[in-house]
């Protein structure tokens, strides 16, 4: 199953974060909203996979229940990203 890059890169530290990451490791403490962030990526992550397997599964036999379960993802997605920008207060990525 293919991996979009840009959500793989965020679910990657930053080469200057192996010293964090260590401190974290040995009991340290992590940055709420960079767990935070690091969970929604995953979500995403997780939310797109499961469309694509469930369309595929779809495609392969044309069960409804599988493209239903498709649509029930994307619809998940789309809250998790639109929670997502809303929180941000940043530019949403459809121009709204």
């Amino acid at each position: 199953m293919a991996v979009v890059p840009a959500l793989t890169a965020q679910l990657e530290y930053p080469a200057d974060s192996n010293t964090r990451l260590r401190h974290l490791r040995s009991g340290g403490v992590m940055n709420s909203d960079e767990l935070r962030d690091k969970m929604l990526a995953g979500e995403v992550l997780y939310l797109q996979n499961q469309i694509i397997e469930q369309l595929c599964r779809w495609q392969r036999c044309r069960d409804d229940g599988d493209l239903r379960l498709a649509l029930s993802s994307v619809e998940a997605l789309v809250s998790v990203e639109d929670g997502r920008f809303d929180d941000e207060s940043s530019c949403h990525p459809f121009g709204n």
